[in-house]
């Protein structure tokens, strides 16, 4: 009899407590049992795509070579492909994000330390790239984090597609030239990401049609690229070439400087430096882009949308991903009026279809975080358990309160449930 008494005394306490079905998670040949708390980045390309995805909050050190901006109160911890072991231990990290360069021994000392390290290959093809966001969503969120990953990677290619509709075809003549070097020089290389991306600026970009990276200068005078995409150093040095100082683009300064290694990045900075070329295009074309991000920014969330889809009572969810050479659906006006969600401004969240098509069971963001809220304070979900995620626990409280307020008992979202649950009639 003690014994059935301490264990309803613990089923009670621990109330709503549930296992992280995000985990276990393979990701490669490392296996995460649980999410890691902290992770190191030492990728400066995957720095930039976890700044992007917005989980640098929980970033615990960063390489030398990973910029700053986004990570200012971030410590470092020695070069990417030789860090400090030690540095890395006191940040608190338990997994590692490395470029496919870091040294076997580092590898060795990160598992003596029990710390899991993933490993990246740079890639081009955007159906690759897409492949490193899933893998930086899976450690940083498991399962979910894969699911979300793909969603930011299509919002990153809305943006950029954002610019190239706002430029149009009005510079489609026009030709642009990267170029990085000082004696000899070099472009980029055509299929390449950063190839790629100089093509969302609506001119005609010569690399395009170029077969090797490397230009002569009278290649390039021959070229007379209208616009050039150049470091500040590579400039200069273009200045100083008697066939190249009479270029139009350095002569009436239509050149921008960014440079290769920053040109190559495929999260937060691709889209600046698409932002900083077409504003040396065209600056009202790019305040154009900048104000339909900001709306896109503002009615769409940072997670997939997903759709549920019963199979013989067991519930998966399928994510609707796009071609990196076609934008993604543009982001759905409010249809609904918030006096319809009465109570919502007081969670500070606006439901759309949009947001609601994302609440579904497994998956974790501030709507479902608000709806239990909610429940919480209706007395359905404790507060330990209000985290954004949507599990077992998330649902039996859901059709407690559907049964409560006369509802079908669905343990699902939906608009009726949602309307009834941030009414001031709730119960």
């Amino acid at each position: 009899m003690l014994c059935i008494t301490i264990a309803v005394s613990i089923f009670i306490i621990t109330g709503c407590e549930e296992k992280d079905p995000n985990y276990p998670i393979t990701i490669g040949n490392v296996i995460f049992e649980e999410q890691p708390e902290k992770v190191a980045v030492l990728s400066p390309n995957a720095a930039d795509i976890v700044k992007f995805m917005g989980y640098n909050d929980r970033v615990a050190c960063i390489s030398d070579n990973v910029a700053k901006s986004g990570y200012e109160d971030v410590p470092t911890c020695g070069a990417s492909i030789t860090p400090d072991i030690n540095a890395i231990i006191n940040s608190g990290a338990n997994a590692v994000i490395a470029d496919d360069n870091l040294s076997d021994v580092m590898l060795l000392m990160l598992d003596r330390y029990n710390i899991k390290a993933i490993q990246l290959h740079y890639y081009n093809e955007p159906s690759d790239v897409m492949t490193t966001y899933t893998t930086i969503g899976a450690v940083f969120n498991g399962k979910t984090g894969k699911l979300n990953a793909q969603s930011s990677f299509n919002n990153m290619l809305e943006q950029l597609s954002i610019y190239k509709r706002a430029i149009g075809t009005k510079y489609e003549k026009k030709t642009l030239l990267y170029l990085n070097g000082k004696n000899e020089f070099t472009t980029v290389i055509n299929g390449s990401w950063y190839n790629n991306l100089l093509d969302y600026t609506g001119v005609t970009v010569l690399s395009d049609k170029i077969k090797k990276p490397s230009l002569s200068v009278t290649q390039i005078a021959k070229y007379k690229p209208y616009y050039i995409v150049a470091d500040k150093n590579t400039v200069k040095n273009l200045g100083r070439r008697s066939m190249l100082k009479g270029l139009s683009a350095l002569k009436n300064k239509r050149y921008v400087n960014i440079s290769q290694s920053k040109l190559k990045l495929q999260g937060s900075t691709a889209i600046d430096n698409l932002d900083k070329i077409v504003k040396m295009i065209d600056k009202s074309a790019a305040t154009k882009a900048e104000k339909e991000i900001k709306k896109l920014q503002a009615s769409t969330t940072t997670v997939a949308a997903v759709t549920t889809v019963a199979d013989n009572n067991n519930t998966t969810t399928a994510v609707s991903t796009t071609k990196a050479t076609q934008p993604t659906t543009k982001a759905a006006k409010t249809t609904k009026k918030a006096a319809e969600y009465e109570l919502q401004s007081k969670y500070k969240i606006s439901f759309t279809k949009d947001a609601i098509v994302t609440m579904t069971k497994n998956s974790e963001n501030k709507y479902i975080k608000a709806m239990q809220e909610r429940l919480c304070d209706l007395g359905y979900v404790e507060k330990d358990n209000v985290t954004g995620y949507f599990g077992d626990v998330t649902e039996q409280c859901i059709k407690s309160f559907e049964k409560k307020n006369n509802l079908s008992q669905t343990g699902k979202v939906s608009e009726k449930m949602l309307k009834v649950l941030f009414s001031s009639n709730a119960k």
